[in-house]
């Protein structure tokens, strides 16, 4: 086995769009009273999942409702 010093460490590749990158982009650019419509076909759970670590952070405050068709989502 040979050892070796000095080696970097490469950046983690992560999706750009992520559920968390996409539920954090809409709480910050969302006011209070807004709403948005997360179809099922655009990862509605994932981003509601990462809205509940941003609410359950205190980073948050938001309710949901389901539609036919996705989730929409107020900021409180």
């Amino acid at each position: 086995m040979k050892y070796e010093k000095n080696i970097p460490i490469p950046l983690q590749k992560r999706r750009i769009d992520s559920a968390y990158n996409v539920a954090k982009k809409i709480m910050d650019e969302m006011e209070v009273g807004d709403s948005v419509f997360i179809s099922f076909d655009d990862n509605a759970k994932g981003v509601a999942n990462s809205l509940g670590q941003l609410k359950h952070r205190g980073k948050c405050n938001y309710t949901t409702r389901t539609e036919s068709n996705g989730v929409r989502v107020w900021k409180l």
